[in-house]
Order: C-alpha cells, then structure tokens, then sequence
C-alpha cells in the first residue's frame, strides 16, 4: 500500500470517446490495511454515455476493486 492517483474518464452526451479533458484524477493514500474509500462527481450539463473507465494506478501495480457504486442526478431546469 503505497500513496497513488487514480483517474477517471467519462464520455459526455455526444463525444466521439474518452479524452483526457473529460477525466478526473485525484490522490489517494491506502490505510494500513492496504484500502482507500474514493468519490468522484462528475458535473457536466448534458450527461454522459453510460460508460466509465477508472485507471486506479499511474503505474504499474496490483489493486483489487472491492466496492462500486454509480449514481446519476438530474437536473430538472425550471
């Protein structure tokens, strides 16, 4: 378990594919059992493809992904 970043690309409503201008990186240092807790919040005013990529290393490494969970909100505009 040692500090890294992991980042994560989204693919907004009418984007040809994943970019690095439409991703979200942010650092992370595990506990002491080798796990760290991440949340992301992506904002953008059309949505995005039902797609995710996560690069959870900059490197190379082992991870084990224990727990995900994606949730949508809408804006309702008045």
């Amino acid at each position: 378990p040692q500090p890294d970043t992991v980042q994560l690309f989204y693919q907004p409503l009418g984007e040809s594919s994943m970019t690095e201008r439409f991703s979200l990186r942010k650092a992370y240092a595990p506990d002491p059992a080798g796990q760290a807790q991440l949340e992301f919040s992506i904002d953008t005013p059309s949505g995005f493809e039902p797609a995710l990529r996560i690069d959870p290393l900059d490197g190379a490494g082992r991870f084990r992904l224990i727990d995900l969970r994606v949730t949508c909100r809408l804006r309702v505009e008045p």
